[in-house]
């Protein structure tokens, strides 16, 4: 069955290059009723909500008089801004597309040329390859592989790629994406994650291990594929999280998430629920470093604020704090939202949609009906 949708899509060079991502075909598929959305009652419900990036208030007295005192939040998490159509928020990402490595229609020559091209861009500025996209010096790239014959390159041949741009970039935070880390599990799997599913995990995940040792962060798609899977959704990322970090505990973990239902399976715009944003919102400040908001800016207007909003301040499992963390008080977090809105920073771009729109959609793995 061939399902699109009715999204109108910016003009996009070498468009047709653009395909399901193995890694998300895997994940997702799950025999004959891979994409059969009702969720088993197995799957618990996310734990109580903690929050990070509240503005503390500590008092310290002195004789019979108390005064207040701003602190910062210990951890908080990062906010990465991959939207368009509306205004910036947070810190700037740079995800290549695969078109970066598109000299022609329907070629991908991934060569050591165009890693280094964009890894100029990503160091010293300049407008990104394929959307045009204004890119600050130093900015943090998300290297694209999310077609046939990368994402199932050999590790060495993926890290290679890592490699040459940390020579051009050594200063410059990179990480992979669409890059296939384990193909034998789906979000079922994912979501109860037992002693064999870890086992498989560890395996395919340390057979690839180059390339997750080569780059800064890991990166995954962490987007919701309906209503009736919220639960299994979120209990499978939160798994997946724990699992990289069980395996790579210094390495920070920066997915793509989206405040809208995956649209290949649910209508254009479909805005999470304000619970299910909230309970999607707490997930990530559980589970993850930093997230990179991926979609429309008016598919996440919710999630952005719930995100920013204030919260406690104890760290998960006392992890310790790292570079993707935003260490800035709540204060400091809205003055540098404002000065991303002052600055007007409005583009179109397609993205790394996982799945969002299938221009080659694999029937016979993805669904069937």
């Amino acid at each position: 069955m061939n399902r699109t949708t009715k999204t109108t899509k910016p003009a996009v060079r070498h468009q047709s290059m653009r395909v399901e991502p193995l890694e998300m075909r895997t994940m997702m598929a799950g025999g004959s009723n891979a994409f059969d959305l009702p969720v088993s009652s197995k799957h618990a419900a996310p734990p109580a909500v903690v929050e990070y990036g509240q503005r503390v208030s500590s008092q310290t007295t002195t004789g019979n008089s108390s005064q207040d005192s701003d602190s910062v939040s210990p951890r908080s998490l990062g906010l990465y801004d991959s939207t368009w159509g509306g205004e910036g928020f947070g810190r700037n990402v740079y995800w290549t597309g695969i078109c970066a490595w598109s000299p022609a229609p329907n070629v991908v020559d991934m060569n050591r040329a165009s890693v280094e091209r964009v890894a100029k861009i990503s160091k010293n500025g300049g407008n990104a390859v394929w959307t045009n996209q204004k890119i600050a010096p130093g900015t943090m790239t998300v290297l694209d592989y999310e077609t046939p014959g990368l994402e199932d390159s050999t590790p060495t041949f993926a890290a290679d790629r890592v490699r040459w741009f940390k020579a051009v970039a050594p200063e410059v935070t990179v990480g992979v994406y669409g890059y296939v880390m384990t193909n034998g599990l789906n979000l079922d799997n994912f979501a109860r994650f037992n002693e064999t599913d870890r086992a498989i995990f560890t395996r395919d995940v340390m057979a690839r291990r180059e390339v997750i040792d080569e780059s800064d962060f890991i990166v995954f798609p962490a987007y919701l594929l309906g209503r009736a899977s919220v639960d299994r959704d979120l209990a499978a990322f939160r798994n997946m999280a724990n699992g990289f970090r069980e395996l790579f505990p210094d390495k920070p973990i920066i997915p793509f998430v989206w405040g809208s239902y995956h649209t290949s399976w649910n209508p254009e715009n479909d805005v999470l629920s304000d619970a299910v944003t909230a309970k999607y919102a707490q997930m990530l400040r559980e589970s993850f470093d930093a997230v990179m908001v991926w979609g429309p800016r008016i598919d996440n207007n919710k999630l952005i604020d719930a995100l920013y909003g204030p919260g406690g301040t104890e760290m998960p499992n006392g992890r310790p704090t790292n570079w993707a963390n935003d260490l800035a008080s709540t204060s400091d977090n809205s003055a540098s939202q404002s000065k991303a809105k002052a600055s007007g920073r409005s583009f179109t771009q397609s993205g790394p949609r996982n799945g969002r729109v299938l221009d080659l959609l694999r029937d016979d793995v993805l669904m069937k009906e």
